[in-house]
């Protein structure tokens, strides 16, 4: 196959990718108005490259993004060891590593490329307007040309991992497989770093491809987006980008299937993962070396230092004990906004938590629908991971990073980290307790507001009713109490949130909770209208639902990104009424979807 305008010259196909039949490039989405973006020809030669670098300056908004490279990783901690990487004919293979925190690696760029969309509000943090972002310097750069950006520099970094709370002996060849750090830059005295996952390869792929698809990574560049805009501490998506001849061998939904390869653009002010903290200090405990115990300790201040600055002091034993407070209130409080939002991870082991409590790692999660407590996202996750148990695994997560930082703690540092181990209970109690007031429209915490949600729940389990509806019926319930009751309606709003019809008697123990719930609102003497504003502000009407994902990424894949557009719009603001959107969106699952594989549970 020929590039059009560059006759004679083939399309190089990355090894293991196979190249499917040309389709026509998509418009991309991200902004208020789409861009047309030029694809990347895979046929120049490096030196034409940098000619035409050279003849071209940077749009402003990328040169300013070079300038403002800091690379603190690199800088503050440890490259493997010069012998081991000397050793190594490529960083893009599977191979041991055995010290230091991170490897260089560059990524291995995709060929006839075109931008399927980008974040407005995550580009205007980095300092990038629409025409950078849609400038042909950003999309080769976001392709893996690190060309591009001479400055920024890239590396990939090794972690660990343990299940439930069990450690999991990974040896030295576990990390960072598909995703490569690609630069930190300071933007308005913020950190960001910018990291690439489907880029290629490194030493911790572990036999795979080193490659992402453009189902799964539009599924990440929406959820993560989303869930900066439903409120959800998270990572942050700037674009996504896929090819129009690499592709990779994938097994879904039983078949073997050859897809579209793409990269996501992830940011965030750090990627720390307790996983990270694991690795070094089973290094130290297992190895006993001076070297293994530095590395651990670098790790700690350059840990505590981009996440937890408030705790930073020359004495490590009282930095890291310090830190882990801070800690344990981010995780508590990540826990209960899943739990608002109604999502589940599907797979929230030690190395998918970060370090401050931010949502990481979009890989087989789900938003919930038809409610089940028990629901896992994931088949591979069992009830460990399910809806009901995610506040235990963050407690099982908290206590790995504890177990990791004890190797420096003095005996005081030991007894606090003992004790907030203890009170994480608590913390998460008193988290839940705050979203589930706000959610219920009350004001204060008792016995009787216990019985209440616990009596909701209950409720939703038995009647089939949807997460998202039926939260966010409940404040037209609240606004309106007056009239349903005198109208004897009270059922009327939420008549279309359940999967079953419901029974007389089920319907009779509805309207019994409703009631005990409005007299309490009434017993507040709280207004209706605000009482309905705090109730929607707590529950969005719109989520990422799995079947609004399959139908945005089953369209990319034809070659049409509107429905991906028109849902990263509905996104940047969920809790809005988008009544345009309503009928599509704001709905129960469609029947011919539920239960369905890759709509109900990911494999």
């Amino acid at each position: 196959m020929l590039l059009s305008g560059r006759p004679g010259l083939p399309v190089p196909v990355v090894p293991s990718c196979r190249r499917p039949s040309q389709r026509e490039a998509a418009a991309p989405f991200g902004g208020s108005r789409i861009l047309p973006i030029p694809a990347v020809s895979a046929g120049v030669s490096a030196a034409a490259r940098r000619l035409e670098r050279r003849r071209r300056a940077l749009p402003e908004g990328l040169a300013r993004l070079e300038a403002a490279a800091d690379c603190s990783w690199l800088r503050e901690l440890q490259a493997e060891g010069a012998e081991e990487a000397e050793e190594a004919e490529d960083n893009r293979q599977k191979r041991l590593v055995s010290s230091g925190h991170y490897v260089e690696v560059r990524p291995t760029p995709l060929h006839d490329t075109c931008l399927v969309g980008f974040s407005a509000d995550m580009a205007q943090q980095l300092g990038l307007g629409q025409a950078d972002c849609g400038s042909s310097e950003f999309l080769r750069f976001m392709s893996g040309h690190m060309e591009v950006l001479p400055k920024m520099q890239s590396w990939c970094t090794p972690y660990t991992l343990s299940v439930a709370g069990n450690e999991i002996s990974t040896g030295n060849m576990y990390g960072d497989g598909r995703a490569i750090s690609v630069g930190e830059v300071l933007s308005d005295s913020e950190r960001w770093e910018l990291q690439l996952k489907g880029a290629g390869c490194t030493p911790f792929c572990g036999g795979a491809d080193g490659r992402a698809v453009l189902r799964s990574s539009l599924r990440e560049f929406l959820a993560s987006e989303a869930m900066h805009n439903l409120g959800v501490p998270t990572t942050r998506a700037l674009c996504l980008v896929t090819s129009r001849s690499d592709s990779a061998l994938r097994e879904w939904l039983g078949e073997k299937l050859y897809e579209p390869c793409a990269i996501t653009c992830r940011v965030s002010r750090s990627f720390l993962r307790v996983g990270h903290l694991e690795l070094f200090a089973r290094r130290c405990r297992d190895w006993g070396s001076q070297s293994a115990r530095r590395e651990l300790e670098q790790l700690l201040r350059h840990a505590i230092a981009r996440e937890f600055p408030e705790c930073v002091h020359e004495d490590l034993p009282r930095s890291a004990g310090q830190m882990l407070r801070p800690m344990a209130l981010g995780m508590a409080k990540l826990a209960a906004e899943w739990w608002r939002v109604g999502f589940c991870q599907g797979n929230f082991q030690s190395d998918n938590c970060h370090l401050a409590g931010r949502t990481l790692d979009f890989g087989p999660f789900g938003f919930m629908e038809r409610y089940n407590p028990r629901w896992c996202s994931w088949t591979g996750g069992a009830e460990n991971f399910s809806f009901r148990l995610q506040p235990k695994a963050f407690f099982q997560n908290f206590a790995s990073a504890v177990r990791a930082v004890d190797v420096v703690l003095d005996g005081e540092g030991r007894e606090e980290a003992q004790q907030l181990l203890s009170d994480f209970p608590a913390l998460l109690q008193e988290a839940f307790c705050e979203v589930r007031l706000a959610k219920l429209g009350l004001s204060f915490w008792d016995a009787e507001a216990a019985q209440l949600c616990d009596g909701l729940l209950q409720l939703m389990e038995a009647s089939a009713a949807d997460w998202t509806l039926t939260w966010r019926k409940l404040a037209d319930v609240a606004e309106n109490w007056d009239e349903l009751m005198e109208s004897g309606s009270l059922m009327l709003p939420l008549k279309g949130c359940f999967y079953e019809p419901l029974t007389p008697q089920m319907e009779q123990q509805w309207e019994r909770w409703l009631q005990r719930w409005l007299q309490r609102l009434q017993a507040e003497a709280m207004d209706a209208e605000e009482v309905a504003q705090t109730m929607r502000e707590a529950s969005p009407k719109y989520v990422p639902r799995n079947w609004m994902l399959m139908e945005a990424y089953e369209a990319a894949e034809a070659g049409s990104f509107q429905v991906a557009q028109q849902l990263q719009e509905l996104f940047r603001r969920p809790y809005e009424e988008h009544p345009e959107l309503e009928s599509r969106y704001f709905r129960l699952a469609p029947p011919e979807l539920r239960g369905r594989p890759g709509v109900y549970i990911m494999t």
